[in-house]
């Protein structure tokens, strides 16, 4: 019997290795001679460099700037053969920023930029980015200007890359940019398929949960609409141009970025289409489960491929809302209702829960 665990985290609960952990221990527990495979997987924000480095990678750390300009960090990032795998949300992530810090007219990818301009000075010739759960709305400007372009307003002044100034650029400076960096295959991951601007461009949607306020998220709004003249036609509208508060626009502008969409490209990524082939059950999953769940999260990515193949889709999640997309063969919440919500953030009740309700499942399946 071979059994395939292919989840995203529980976000900011368990990673996806230790879900899977969770669960392959019960499965083993009630079927001791099964195959189980684990494979942690992510859809291009945290855990995405855990998914996609290979196990040989050496891993760096390297203090730079964090989301906010006067901040600093710790982030890493794996480089193996040339091409390293970092995670934008290292660097320049909401979750380093308390509630009370969140500033997104001012946060900046710059923190990332670094990490990216210190794998290519040791080697990397390849760059895998991971653009999900940013802090920030500065259509890569920090990226960008750590790597050596120049804003300038109509002054010719330098203007630090952020939200607030995407209005005031008046001219791109790429001339003190290394040629190393124009030689580097930029492979990004992105999270969502959003534009850049417009009702469901990266301000509008997804702003307000990073500190903005309506004003703001107009302003940002409008700023990505003045900062896309210097685009490529075509690259505002791209699917996941408005990613990362439009990372995916700015990188596939100015570095000729490859925008992948994050799920179908970690699972092609990690061969999970090969590895479910032959497999009586396929277990996926993640913290929610709802409507969302069909615009490109990694478990129903996974559903979809069981399908093709015809392989069972159990779906393990910490809160069900509304109708789970008919894709899977069973959505199973781990708590009890009502939720309680405290106890269900509890990392060691949440692993406790996935591992009974896989020994149930399991026991169901094969009894």
């Amino acid at each position: 019997m071979k059994i395939v665990l292919a989840f995203d985290k529980f976000k900011g609960v368990a990673t996806s290795r230790e879900v899977a952990m969770a669960a392959r221990d019960a499965i083993l527990g009630v079927v001791p001679d099964a195959q189980v495979v684990l494979i942690p997987c992510a859809d291009g924000g945290e855990g995405t460099m855990e998914a996609l480095s290979p196990a040989h990678s050496q891993r760096v750390s390297v203090e730079v700037c964090g989301p906010l300009p006067d901040m600093r960090v710790n982030a890493a990032y794996t480089i193996s053969h040339g091409t390293a795998v970092i995670e934008m949300a290292a660097a320049s992530g909401l979750a380093l920023l308390a509630d009370s810090q969140r500033d997104v007219m001012h946060a900046t990818t710059r923190g990332t930029g670094m990490l990216i301009r210190h794998a290519i000075a040791h080697g990397a010739q390849r760059v895998t980015l991971g653009i999900g759960g940013s802090a920030t709305n500065d259509c890569g400007m920090g990226i960008l200007s750590a790597l050596g372009f120049r804003f300038l307003d109509q002054q010719g002044r330098e203007l630090a890359p952020c939200g607030a100034n995407l209005a005031k650029v008046a001219r791109v400076d790429a001339d003190a940019v290394p040629q190393q960096v124009f030689n580097t295959r930029f492979d990004v991951i992105t999270d969502v398929d959003n534009p850049l601007c417009g009702t469901h461009g990266a301000a509008a949607v997804y702003a307000p949960q990073k500190g903005a306020s309506a004003q703001q998220v107009t302003l940002l709004d409008e700023g990505a609409r003045h900062f896309s003249q210097f685009m490529p036609d075509g690259v505002a509208e791209a699917p996941g141009a408005g990613a990362a508060g439009g990372v995916g626009a700015g990188l596939k502008a100015f570095l000729n970025a490859i925008l992948h969409p994050g799920a179908d490209a970690v699972l092609r990524f990690l061969k999970v289409d090969e590895a479910i082939a032959d497999a009586d059950l396929v277990m996926t999953g993640e913290g929610k489960i709802d409507a969302s769940t069909a615009h490109g999260k990694l478990p129903y990515a996974v559903a979809r491929l069981c399908r093709k193949r015809a392989v069972p889709a159990v779906a393990l999640c910490g809160i069900l809302e509304g109708e789970a997309p008919g894709v899977f063969t069973s959505v199973l919440c781990i708590n009890p209702l009502p939720v309680d919500l405290p106890l269900a953030l509890n990392s060691e009740v949440c692993l406790s829960r996935v591992a009974s309700t896989t020994e149930k499942l399991i026991k169901t399946i094969f009894k």
